[in-house]
Protein backbone atom coordinates (compact mmCIF):
# COMPACT_ATOMS: atom_id res chain seq x y z
CA UNK A 1 0.00 0.00 0.00
CA UNK A 2 2.97 2.30 0.57
CA UNK A 3 3.86 2.11 -3.11
CA UNK A 4 0.31 3.06 -4.03
CA UNK A 5 0.53 6.09 -1.79
CA UNK A 6 3.92 6.95 -3.25
CA UNK A 7 2.54 6.98 -6.79
CA UNK A 8 -0.39 9.19 -5.77
CA UNK A 9 2.03 11.51 -4.01
CA UNK A 10 4.27 11.57 -7.06
CA UNK A 11 1.47 12.82 -9.30
CA UNK A 12 0.21 15.29 -6.68
CA UNK A 13 3.68 16.73 -6.11
CA UNK A 14 4.31 16.95 -9.82
CA UNK A 15 1.11 18.96 -10.33
CA UNK A 16 1.69 21.13 -7.27
CA UNK A 17 5.20 22.10 -8.27
CA UNK A 18 4.31 23.62 -11.59
CA UNK A 19 2.46 26.83 -10.89
CA UNK A 20 3.09 30.04 -12.83
CA UNK A 21 4.87 32.88 -11.13
CA UNK A 22 5.19 36.42 -12.40
CA UNK A 23 7.38 39.33 -11.51
CA UNK A 24 8.39 42.63 -13.01
CA UNK A 25 11.55 44.50 -13.79
CA UNK A 26 12.19 48.02 -15.03
CA UNK A 27 15.13 47.73 -17.44
CA UNK A 28 14.44 47.98 -21.15
CA UNK A 29 16.20 47.11 -24.39
CA UNK A 30 15.87 47.81 -28.11
CA UNK A 31 14.49 44.43 -29.24
CA UNK A 32 10.93 43.28 -28.35
CA UNK A 33 10.84 40.23 -26.08
CA UNK A 34 8.10 37.60 -26.33
CA UNK A 35 7.47 36.01 -22.95
CA UNK A 36 6.19 32.40 -22.94
CA UNK A 37 5.19 31.18 -19.48
CA UNK A 38 4.74 27.61 -18.26
CA UNK A 39 1.61 25.79 -17.22
CA UNK A 40 -1.09 26.85 -14.80
CA UNK A 41 -3.10 29.52 -16.61
CA UNK A 42 -6.77 28.95 -15.86
CA UNK A 43 -8.77 26.49 -17.94
CA UNK A 44 -12.55 26.99 -18.11
CA UNK A 45 -15.46 24.69 -18.90
CA UNK A 46 -18.59 25.30 -21.02
CA UNK A 47 -20.37 26.76 -17.99
CA UNK A 48 -17.69 29.42 -17.58
CA UNK A 49 -16.37 27.92 -14.37
CA UNK A 50 -12.75 27.00 -13.85
CA UNK A 51 -11.85 23.38 -14.63
CA UNK A 52 -9.55 21.76 -12.04
CA UNK A 53 -6.58 21.03 -14.29
CA UNK A 54 -4.03 20.53 -11.47
CA UNK A 55 -4.15 19.44 -7.84
CA UNK A 56 -3.67 23.08 -6.86
CA UNK A 57 -7.10 23.79 -8.36
CA UNK A 58 -8.84 21.37 -5.97
CA UNK A 59 -10.32 22.64 -2.73
CA UNK A 60 -11.14 20.52 0.30
CA UNK A 61 -14.26 21.49 2.24
CA UNK A 62 -16.02 24.84 2.26
CA UNK A 63 -18.51 26.17 -0.22
CA UNK A 64 -17.74 24.75 -3.64
CA UNK A 65 -15.05 22.49 -2.21
CA UNK A 66 -14.78 18.73 -2.18
CA UNK A 67 -17.04 16.80 0.16
CA UNK A 68 -14.85 15.11 2.78
CA UNK A 69 -17.40 12.33 3.27
CA UNK A 70 -17.31 11.69 -0.47
CA UNK A 71 -13.53 11.47 -0.30
CA UNK A 72 -13.76 8.83 2.43
CA UNK A 73 -16.28 6.87 0.34
CA UNK A 74 -13.99 7.10 -2.69
CA UNK A 75 -11.08 5.72 -0.68
CA UNK A 76 -13.22 2.79 0.43
CA UNK A 77 -14.25 2.12 -3.18
CA UNK A 78 -10.58 1.98 -4.15
CA UNK A 79 -9.51 -0.22 -1.25
CA UNK A 80 -12.23 -2.83 -1.85
CA UNK A 81 -10.89 -4.22 -5.15
CA UNK A 82 -7.33 -3.81 -3.87
CA UNK A 83 -8.06 -6.29 -1.09
CA UNK A 84 -10.87 -8.47 -2.51
CA UNK A 85 -9.40 -9.04 -5.96
CA UNK A 86 -5.80 -7.89 -5.87
CA UNK A 87 -4.37 -9.26 -2.65
CA UNK A 88 -6.53 -12.38 -2.59
CA UNK A 89 -6.72 -13.37 -6.28
CA UNK A 90 -3.79 -11.36 -7.72
CA UNK A 91 -6.11 -9.59 -10.18
CA UNK A 92 -5.50 -5.85 -10.48
CA UNK A 93 -7.58 -4.74 -13.47
CA UNK A 94 -10.59 -3.77 -11.34
CA UNK A 95 -8.28 -1.93 -8.97
CA UNK A 96 -6.97 0.32 -11.74
CA UNK A 97 -10.51 0.89 -12.99
CA UNK A 98 -11.69 1.83 -9.49
CA UNK A 99 -8.89 4.39 -9.13
CA UNK A 100 -9.77 5.94 -12.47
CA UNK A 101 -13.49 6.12 -11.73
CA UNK A 102 -12.98 7.79 -8.34
CA UNK A 103 -10.31 10.32 -9.37
CA UNK A 104 -11.43 11.24 -12.90
CA UNK A 105 -14.56 13.21 -11.88
CA UNK A 106 -12.34 15.55 -9.85
CA UNK A 107 -10.55 16.56 -13.07
CA UNK A 108 -13.46 16.24 -15.48
CA UNK A 109 -12.73 18.43 -18.49
CA UNK A 110 -8.98 18.70 -17.94
CA UNK A 111 -8.27 15.68 -20.12
CA UNK A 112 -7.69 15.95 -23.86
CA UNK A 113 -9.63 13.89 -26.37
CA UNK A 114 -8.40 11.09 -28.63
CA UNK A 115 -6.87 13.57 -31.07
CA UNK A 116 -5.06 15.53 -28.38
CA UNK A 117 -7.55 18.40 -28.56
CA UNK A 118 -9.43 20.09 -25.76
CA UNK A 119 -12.88 18.72 -24.97
CA UNK A 120 -15.80 20.75 -26.44
CA UNK A 121 -16.24 24.06 -24.67
CA UNK A 122 -13.13 23.61 -22.50
CA UNK A 123 -10.13 25.89 -22.76
CA UNK A 124 -8.78 29.31 -21.97
CA UNK A 125 -11.06 32.35 -22.22
CA UNK A 126 -10.83 33.85 -25.67
CA UNK A 127 -9.79 37.24 -24.30
CA UNK A 128 -6.79 35.68 -22.55
CA UNK A 129 -5.42 33.87 -25.60
CA UNK A 130 -4.25 37.10 -27.19
CA UNK A 131 -2.87 40.26 -25.66
CA UNK A 132 -5.04 43.31 -26.18
CA UNK A 133 -2.95 45.44 -28.52
CA UNK A 134 -4.19 48.58 -26.77
CA UNK A 135 -2.31 47.44 -23.67
CA UNK A 136 0.93 46.81 -25.51
CA UNK A 137 4.14 48.73 -24.92
CA UNK A 138 3.54 52.46 -24.62
CA UNK A 139 7.26 53.33 -25.02
CA UNK A 140 8.18 52.74 -28.67
CA UNK A 141 11.85 52.03 -29.18
CA UNK A 142 12.45 50.43 -25.78
CA UNK A 143 11.10 47.10 -24.64
CA UNK A 144 10.83 45.26 -21.33
CA UNK A 145 10.60 41.61 -20.34
CA UNK A 146 6.83 41.66 -19.94
CA UNK A 147 5.53 43.92 -22.69
CA UNK A 148 4.51 41.05 -24.97
CA UNK A 149 3.18 37.83 -23.45
CA UNK A 150 1.97 34.94 -25.57
CA UNK A 151 -0.86 33.05 -23.89
CA UNK A 152 -1.72 29.49 -24.86
CA UNK A 153 -3.51 26.38 -23.61
CA UNK A 154 -0.57 24.70 -21.89
CA UNK A 155 -2.16 21.26 -21.98
CA UNK A 156 -1.88 20.88 -25.75
CA UNK A 157 1.08 19.84 -27.86
CA UNK A 158 3.54 22.71 -28.47
CA UNK A 159 3.09 22.17 -32.20
CA UNK A 160 -0.58 23.06 -31.83
CA UNK A 161 0.57 26.60 -30.99
CA UNK A 162 3.60 27.30 -33.16
CA UNK A 163 1.62 28.82 -36.05
CA UNK A 164 -0.29 31.09 -33.67
CA UNK A 165 2.97 32.08 -32.00
CA UNK A 166 4.44 32.85 -35.41
CA UNK A 167 1.43 35.05 -36.22
CA UNK A 168 1.79 36.78 -32.86
CA UNK A 169 5.48 37.49 -33.49
CA UNK A 170 4.65 38.93 -36.92
CA UNK A 171 2.11 41.27 -35.32
CA UNK A 172 4.67 42.42 -32.75
CA UNK A 173 7.29 43.09 -35.42
CA UNK A 174 4.77 45.03 -37.51
CA UNK A 175 3.66 47.06 -34.52
CA UNK A 176 7.22 47.87 -33.40
CA UNK A 177 8.84 48.20 -36.81
CA UNK A 178 11.52 45.70 -35.81
CA UNK A 179 12.72 42.80 -37.93
CA UNK A 180 13.71 40.62 -34.97
CA UNK A 181 12.38 39.59 -31.56
CA UNK A 182 13.81 37.78 -28.57
CA UNK A 183 12.03 34.95 -26.76
CA UNK A 184 12.00 34.42 -23.00
CA UNK A 185 10.69 30.97 -21.94
CA UNK A 186 10.01 29.47 -18.54
CA UNK A 187 9.04 25.96 -17.46
CA UNK A 188 6.74 24.44 -20.13
CA UNK A 189 7.26 27.56 -22.24
CA UNK A 190 10.62 26.12 -23.23
CA UNK A 191 8.93 23.28 -25.11
CA UNK A 192 6.87 25.73 -27.14
CA UNK A 193 9.93 27.89 -27.76
CA UNK A 194 11.91 24.91 -29.08
CA UNK A 195 9.04 23.77 -31.31
CA UNK A 196 8.76 27.28 -32.74
CA UNK A 197 12.47 27.51 -33.48
CA UNK A 198 12.45 24.04 -35.04
CA UNK A 199 9.76 25.12 -37.51
CA UNK A 200 10.38 28.84 -37.99
CA UNK A 201 13.88 29.53 -36.68
CA UNK A 202 15.36 29.49 -40.20
CA UNK A 203 13.43 32.68 -41.08
CA UNK A 204 15.88 34.73 -39.00
CA UNK A 205 13.25 36.55 -36.94
CA UNK A 206 14.70 35.50 -33.56
CA UNK A 207 17.69 37.35 -32.16
CA UNK A 208 18.07 35.48 -28.87
CA UNK A 209 16.24 33.06 -26.61
CA UNK A 210 16.57 32.24 -22.94
CA UNK A 211 15.50 28.94 -21.41
CA UNK A 212 14.77 29.71 -17.76
CA UNK A 213 14.28 26.57 -15.63
CA UNK A 214 12.68 24.92 -18.64
CA UNK A 215 11.66 21.29 -19.05
CA UNK A 216 12.36 20.93 -22.77
CA UNK A 217 15.61 19.07 -22.15
CA UNK A 218 13.70 16.55 -20.04
CA UNK A 219 12.39 16.47 -16.48
CA UNK A 220 13.20 13.36 -14.47
CA UNK A 221 10.19 13.77 -12.18
CA UNK A 222 7.70 13.63 -15.06
CA UNK A 223 9.77 11.06 -16.91
CA UNK A 224 9.78 8.68 -13.94
CA UNK A 225 6.04 9.01 -13.37
CA UNK A 226 5.24 8.25 -17.02
CA UNK A 227 7.67 5.36 -17.29
CA UNK A 228 6.79 3.84 -13.91
CA UNK A 229 10.24 4.27 -12.39
CA UNK A 230 9.10 4.91 -8.84
CA UNK A 231 11.47 4.20 -5.97
CA UNK A 232 10.69 4.84 -2.33
CA UNK A 233 13.35 5.53 0.31
CA UNK A 234 12.37 6.44 3.84
CA UNK A 235 15.30 8.77 4.51
CA UNK A 236 14.54 10.75 1.37
CA UNK A 237 10.87 10.98 2.30
CA UNK A 238 11.85 12.43 5.64
CA UNK A 239 14.04 15.00 3.93
CA UNK A 240 11.31 15.83 1.44
CA UNK A 241 8.82 16.44 4.24
CA UNK A 242 11.30 18.82 5.81
CA UNK A 243 11.63 20.48 2.42
CA UNK A 244 7.85 20.91 2.25
CA UNK A 245 8.01 22.69 5.58
CA UNK A 246 10.74 24.93 4.19
CA UNK A 247 8.64 25.63 1.09
CA UNK A 248 5.57 26.37 3.17
CA UNK A 249 7.60 28.99 5.04
CA UNK A 250 8.45 30.64 1.73
CA UNK A 251 4.86 30.27 0.46
CA UNK A 252 5.89 28.95 -2.94
CA UNK A 253 2.67 27.15 -3.70
CA UNK A 254 3.32 23.53 -2.81
CA UNK A 255 -0.07 23.26 -1.14
CA UNK A 256 0.87 19.91 0.39
CA UNK A 257 2.29 20.75 3.79
CA UNK A 258 0.22 19.31 6.67
CA UNK A 259 -0.49 21.82 9.39
CA UNK A 260 -0.35 21.87 13.17
CA UNK A 261 -0.16 18.82 15.38
CA UNK A 262 -0.63 16.43 12.46
CA UNK A 263 2.54 17.87 10.99
CA UNK A 264 4.44 17.22 14.23
CA UNK A 265 3.10 13.68 14.52
CA UNK A 266 4.12 12.79 10.97
CA UNK A 267 7.58 14.33 11.26
CA UNK A 268 8.46 12.72 14.55
CA UNK A 269 7.00 9.36 13.58
CA UNK A 270 8.92 9.35 10.31
CA UNK A 271 12.06 10.33 12.21
CA UNK A 272 11.54 7.39 14.58
CA UNK A 273 10.87 4.95 11.74
CA UNK A 274 13.91 6.16 9.82
CA UNK A 275 16.30 6.04 12.77
CA UNK A 276 15.22 2.56 13.83
CA UNK A 277 15.13 1.13 10.29
CA UNK A 278 11.41 0.34 10.56
CA UNK A 279 10.54 2.46 7.52
CA UNK A 280 13.04 0.71 5.27
CA UNK A 281 11.66 -2.66 6.30
CA UNK A 282 8.10 -1.53 5.53
CA UNK A 283 9.00 -0.09 2.15
CA UNK A 284 11.17 -3.02 1.12
CA UNK A 285 8.32 -5.40 1.82
CA UNK A 286 6.05 -3.96 -0.86
CA UNK A 287 8.43 -3.98 -3.84
CA UNK A 288 7.02 -7.23 -5.26
CA UNK A 289 3.46 -5.94 -4.85
CA UNK A 290 4.23 -2.74 -6.72
CA UNK A 291 5.81 -4.72 -9.56
CA UNK A 292 2.50 -6.54 -9.97
CA UNK A 293 0.18 -3.55 -9.89
CA UNK A 294 2.05 -0.59 -11.39
CA UNK A 295 0.89 -1.36 -14.95
CA UNK A 296 -2.69 -0.88 -13.81
CA UNK A 297 -1.96 1.81 -11.24
CA UNK A 298 0.19 4.31 -13.14
CA UNK A 299 -1.98 4.69 -16.27
CA UNK A 300 -5.15 4.83 -14.15
CA UNK A 301 -3.89 7.78 -12.12
CA UNK A 302 -2.28 9.59 -15.04
CA UNK A 303 -5.36 9.30 -17.25
CA UNK A 304 -7.77 10.16 -14.44
CA UNK A 305 -5.93 13.38 -13.66
CA UNK A 306 -5.50 14.17 -17.35
CA UNK A 307 -1.73 14.04 -17.00
CA UNK A 308 -1.18 11.33 -19.62
CA UNK A 309 -3.46 13.07 -22.14
CA UNK A 310 -1.95 16.54 -21.76
CA UNK A 311 0.55 16.34 -24.59
CA UNK A 312 2.86 19.04 -23.25
CA UNK A 313 3.86 16.80 -20.36
CA UNK A 314 5.24 14.31 -22.88
CA UNK A 315 7.82 16.85 -24.01
CA UNK A 316 9.59 16.19 -20.69
CA UNK A 317 10.15 12.46 -21.27
CA UNK A 318 13.74 11.45 -22.02
CA UNK A 319 14.53 9.78 -25.33
CA UNK A 320 15.97 6.76 -23.50
CA UNK A 321 12.68 6.15 -21.65
CA UNK A 322 10.26 7.28 -24.33
CA UNK A 323 9.28 3.85 -25.64
CA UNK A 324 8.83 2.47 -22.12
CA UNK A 325 6.63 5.42 -21.12
CA UNK A 326 4.56 5.25 -24.30
CA UNK A 327 4.06 1.52 -23.83
CA UNK A 328 3.04 1.90 -20.18
CA UNK A 329 0.47 4.63 -20.87
CA UNK A 330 -0.76 3.68 -24.36
CA UNK A 331 0.33 0.06 -24.70
CA UNK A 332 -3.10 -1.49 -24.39
CA UNK A 333 -5.32 -2.02 -27.42
CA UNK A 334 -8.03 0.11 -25.82
CA UNK A 335 -5.69 3.08 -25.27
CA UNK A 336 -4.28 2.92 -28.79
CA UNK A 337 -7.79 2.92 -30.25
CA UNK A 338 -8.99 5.71 -27.96
CA UNK A 339 -6.07 8.14 -28.48
CA UNK A 340 -4.68 7.73 -32.03
CA UNK A 341 -4.33 11.46 -32.76
CA UNK A 342 -2.84 12.24 -29.36
CA UNK A 343 -0.25 9.50 -29.76
CA UNK A 344 0.73 10.89 -33.16
CA UNK A 345 1.21 14.37 -31.66
CA UNK A 346 3.36 12.93 -28.90
CA UNK A 347 5.47 11.05 -31.43
CA UNK A 348 5.72 14.12 -33.66
CA UNK A 349 7.37 16.21 -30.93
CA UNK A 350 9.70 13.33 -30.18
CA UNK A 351 10.72 13.00 -33.83
CA UNK A 352 11.29 16.72 -34.36
CA UNK A 353 12.74 17.71 -30.99
CA UNK A 354 13.47 15.06 -28.36
CA UNK A 355 15.29 12.59 -30.60
CA UNK A 356 17.58 15.30 -32.01
CA UNK A 357 19.05 16.19 -28.63
CA UNK A 358 21.79 18.81 -28.38
CA UNK A 359 22.30 18.89 -32.16
CA UNK A 360 19.01 20.77 -32.53
CA UNK A 361 20.12 23.58 -30.22
CA UNK A 362 23.50 23.72 -31.94
CA UNK A 363 21.68 24.29 -35.22
CA UNK A 364 19.73 27.15 -33.66
CA UNK A 365 22.97 28.77 -32.53
CA UNK A 366 25.27 28.00 -35.45
CA UNK A 367 23.00 27.85 -38.52
CA UNK A 368 20.35 30.38 -37.49
CA UNK A 369 22.71 32.66 -35.54
CA UNK A 370 20.42 32.67 -32.49
CA UNK A 371 22.01 33.59 -29.19
CA UNK A 372 20.96 31.04 -26.54
CA UNK A 373 21.05 31.40 -22.78
CA UNK A 374 19.97 29.17 -19.89
CA UNK A 375 19.16 29.56 -16.21
CA UNK A 376 19.33 26.55 -13.92
CA UNK A 377 18.44 26.44 -10.24
CA UNK A 378 19.17 24.04 -7.41
CA UNK A 379 19.13 23.65 -3.65
CA UNK A 380 16.11 21.34 -3.53
CA UNK A 381 15.60 17.63 -4.00
CA UNK A 382 13.29 15.99 -6.52
CA UNK A 383 10.35 13.86 -5.42
CA UNK A 384 11.42 11.11 -3.00
CA UNK A 385 9.67 8.56 -5.23
CA UNK A 386 11.76 9.53 -8.25
CA UNK A 387 14.94 7.67 -9.19
CA UNK A 388 16.56 11.12 -9.61
CA UNK A 389 16.01 12.03 -5.96
CA UNK A 390 19.74 12.53 -5.37
CA UNK A 391 20.14 15.04 -8.20
CA UNK A 392 20.28 18.74 -7.25
CA UNK A 393 17.19 20.46 -8.63
CA UNK A 394 14.77 23.34 -8.18
CA UNK A 395 12.24 20.76 -6.84
CA UNK A 396 11.04 19.96 -10.36
CA UNK A 397 13.83 20.22 -12.95
CA UNK A 398 17.22 18.67 -12.30
CA UNK A 399 20.08 21.12 -12.65
CA UNK A 400 21.83 19.03 -15.30
CA UNK A 401 18.68 19.20 -17.46
CA UNK A 402 17.88 22.90 -17.06
CA UNK A 403 21.50 23.80 -17.88
CA UNK A 404 21.70 21.43 -20.88
CA UNK A 405 24.38 19.24 -19.41
CA UNK A 406 26.23 20.78 -16.46
CA UNK A 407 28.05 18.16 -14.38
CA UNK A 408 26.62 17.91 -10.85
CA UNK A 409 27.37 16.05 -7.64
CA UNK A 410 24.68 14.26 -5.64
CA UNK A 411 22.79 16.22 -3.01
CA UNK A 412 24.86 16.72 0.12
CA UNK A 413 28.17 15.91 -1.59
CA UNK A 414 30.76 17.53 -3.84
CA UNK A 415 32.44 16.63 -7.10
CA UNK A 416 35.32 14.16 -6.59
CA UNK A 417 38.70 15.69 -5.75
CA UNK A 418 40.24 13.98 -8.76
CA UNK A 419 37.64 15.61 -11.00
CA UNK A 420 38.15 19.04 -9.46
CA UNK A 421 41.92 18.76 -9.82
CA UNK A 422 41.66 18.63 -13.61
CA UNK A 423 38.65 20.95 -14.04
CA UNK A 424 38.77 24.63 -15.03
CA UNK A 425 38.11 26.51 -11.74
CA UNK A 426 36.35 29.25 -13.70
CA UNK A 427 33.35 26.96 -14.13
CA UNK A 428 33.27 25.32 -10.68
CA UNK A 429 30.69 26.49 -8.13
CA UNK A 430 31.84 27.72 -4.73
CA UNK A 431 30.21 24.70 -3.05
CA UNK A 432 32.12 22.37 -5.43
CA UNK A 433 28.85 20.74 -6.52
CA UNK A 434 28.63 21.97 -10.11
CA UNK A 435 30.86 22.21 -13.18
CA UNK A 436 29.18 24.37 -15.83
CA UNK A 437 31.90 23.83 -18.46
CA UNK A 438 30.02 20.77 -19.72
CA UNK A 439 26.80 22.75 -20.27
CA UNK A 440 25.85 23.18 -23.92
CA UNK A 441 26.29 26.96 -23.75
CA UNK A 442 28.62 27.49 -20.77
CA UNK A 443 29.29 31.18 -21.49
CA UNK A 444 25.58 32.06 -21.30
CA UNK A 445 24.44 29.65 -18.60
CA UNK A 446 23.72 31.05 -15.14
CA UNK A 447 23.14 28.90 -12.07
CA UNK A 448 21.23 30.00 -8.96
CA UNK A 449 21.50 28.14 -5.67
CA UNK A 450 18.68 27.75 -3.12
CA UNK A 451 16.05 28.86 -5.61
CA UNK A 452 12.77 27.01 -6.04
CA UNK A 453 11.25 26.41 -9.48
CA UNK A 454 8.50 28.96 -8.79
CA UNK A 455 10.76 31.77 -7.52
CA UNK A 456 12.17 34.15 -10.09
CA UNK A 457 13.86 37.00 -8.23
CA UNK A 458 17.38 36.38 -9.51
CA UNK A 459 16.21 34.99 -12.87
CA UNK A 460 14.93 38.39 -13.92
CA UNK A 461 18.28 40.03 -13.19
CA UNK A 462 19.98 37.45 -15.40
CA UNK A 463 17.39 37.93 -18.15
CA UNK A 464 17.87 41.69 -18.13
CA UNK A 465 21.62 41.35 -18.58
CA UNK A 466 21.26 38.61 -21.21
CA UNK A 467 18.72 40.43 -23.37
CA UNK A 468 19.51 44.09 -22.76
CA UNK A 469 23.29 44.04 -22.27
CA UNK A 470 24.10 40.96 -24.38
CA UNK A 471 25.92 39.69 -21.31
CA UNK A 472 27.95 36.52 -20.94
CA UNK A 473 29.01 35.01 -17.63
CA UNK A 474 32.26 36.97 -17.95
CA UNK A 475 30.68 40.34 -18.75
CA UNK A 476 27.63 40.10 -16.44
CA UNK A 477 27.94 43.26 -14.35
CA UNK A 478 27.51 42.65 -10.64
CA UNK A 479 26.85 38.91 -10.68
CA UNK A 480 29.03 36.04 -11.89
CA UNK A 481 27.86 32.71 -13.29
CA UNK A 482 26.95 31.35 -9.86
CA UNK A 483 24.39 33.20 -7.75
CA UNK A 484 23.20 32.65 -4.18
CA UNK A 485 19.50 33.40 -3.66
CA UNK A 486 17.77 34.16 -0.35
CA UNK A 487 14.12 33.31 -0.91
CA UNK A 488 12.96 34.57 2.47
CA UNK A 489 14.47 37.98 1.69
CA UNK A 490 13.97 37.97 -2.09
CA UNK A 491 17.64 38.87 -2.31
CA UNK A 492 20.55 37.52 -4.33
CA UNK A 493 24.31 37.95 -4.47
CA UNK A 494 27.35 36.26 -6.00
CA UNK A 495 27.88 32.75 -4.62
CA UNK A 496 30.98 32.49 -2.46
CA UNK A 497 32.58 29.93 -0.18
CA UNK A 498 31.08 31.86 2.74
CA UNK A 499 27.44 31.96 1.58
CA UNK A 500 27.00 28.69 -0.37
CA UNK A 501 25.54 26.68 2.51
CA UNK A 502 22.66 24.29 1.87
CA UNK A 503 19.18 24.50 3.34
CA UNK A 504 18.77 23.03 6.82
CA UNK A 505 16.55 20.20 5.62
CA UNK A 506 19.54 18.53 3.93
CA UNK A 507 20.70 17.31 7.34
CA UNK A 508 17.31 16.18 8.66
CA UNK A 509 17.81 12.48 7.94
CA UNK A 510 20.89 10.96 9.50
CA UNK A 511 22.79 8.89 6.93
CA UNK A 512 23.99 6.44 9.56
CA UNK A 513 21.86 6.34 12.70
CA UNK A 514 23.79 6.02 15.95
CA UNK A 515 22.69 4.76 19.33
CA UNK A 516 22.38 8.37 20.45
CA UNK A 517 20.22 9.50 17.51
CA UNK A 518 17.95 6.45 17.89
CA UNK A 519 17.42 7.11 21.62
CA UNK A 520 16.79 10.83 21.04
CA UNK A 521 14.28 10.03 18.34
CA UNK A 522 12.44 7.53 20.57
CA UNK A 523 12.36 9.94 23.50
CA UNK A 524 10.96 12.76 21.36
CA UNK A 525 8.28 10.49 19.95
CA UNK A 526 7.14 9.07 23.31
CA UNK A 527 7.17 12.56 24.82
CA UNK A 528 4.91 13.78 22.04
CA UNK A 529 2.49 10.84 22.50
CA UNK A 530 2.31 11.41 26.27
CA UNK A 531 1.59 15.11 25.76
CA UNK A 532 -1.22 14.30 23.29
CA UNK A 533 -2.79 11.73 25.65
CA UNK A 534 -2.56 14.14 28.60
CA UNK A 535 -4.26 16.94 26.65
CA UNK A 536 -6.98 14.58 25.44
CA UNK A 537 -7.71 13.39 29.01
CA UNK A 538 -7.83 17.00 30.25
CA UNK A 539 -10.19 18.00 27.48
CA UNK A 540 -7.64 20.45 26.12
CA UNK A 541 -7.50 18.72 22.76
CA UNK A 542 -9.90 16.82 20.52
CA UNK A 543 -9.12 14.54 17.61
CA UNK A 544 -10.60 17.18 15.33
CA UNK A 545 -7.89 19.60 16.42
CA UNK A 546 -5.02 17.40 15.23
CA UNK A 547 -5.07 18.74 11.69
CA UNK A 548 -5.37 22.38 12.71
Amino acid sequence: MKKIISVLLAVMMLFALMSPCASAVSSRGNIPIIYIRGNGEAIYGPDGNKVPATFNDLELGGEGGLDKDAIVEACINIIKPFVAEGLIFDKWESYGKAIYEEIQPLFDGAQLDGNGDSLPGVGMHADSLWDNENSWNKNPGTYGLWDYQFHYDWRLSPYDHVDKLHEYIQRVMTRTGKDKVSIYTRCFGGSLGVAYLEKYGHLGHVDSVMFDATLNNGASVINDVFSGQIEFKSSRLQQYMAQLEQCDYYDVGFGLTIEGLANEIIFKTMDLFTQTGTADALFDGVEDLYTKLYKALMPAICFATGLATQANYWTCVYEKDFDAALNLMFGSKEAKEAYPGLIEKIKYYREHVTSKGDALYRDFADKYNIRIGAVGKYGYMNMPMSDSVNEPSDALVSLKDSTFGATVADIGSTLPKSYLASADPKYISADKMVDSSTALFPETTWIIKNAHHNFFGADDAVAQAFFFDKATVDTFSGLPQYIRYYEDELRYEPMTAENCEDYDWYSVAEKKPTTETILVSMMRWFKMILEIITKLLRGELSFGDIGK
